[in-house]
């Protein structure tokens, strides 16, 4: 059980990092689209981390790679 709170808090960190620094700068800023960027990296890094500790079959996890890795490429322009 100890386990599953500690993945669930380092799902949560980076996410409140990212939605407390969205407050402070405009949602059209180079910095915000940067730190969505960096958030969607940390997010595929814990979804890689989970899907080998959970032994998540392999199309699960080209599923998050690819939703990831797309989020963290177009975000940056959506926000021009």
């Amino acid at each position: 059980m100890a386990t599953y709170e500690m993945m669930l808090t380092m799902i949560q960190l980076p996410l409140r990092a990212h939605f407390s620094f969205c407050q402070l700068f405009p949602p059209h800023s180079l910095l915000s689209a940067a730190n969505t960027a960096y958030a969607c990296m940390l997010l595929l890094l814990l979804l890689l981390l989970l899907s080998h500790y959970l032994l998540l079959p392999f199309d699960l996890l080209t599923l998050s790679l690819s939703l990831s890795l797309s989020l963290s490429l177009h975000m940056p322009y959506a926000l021009r």
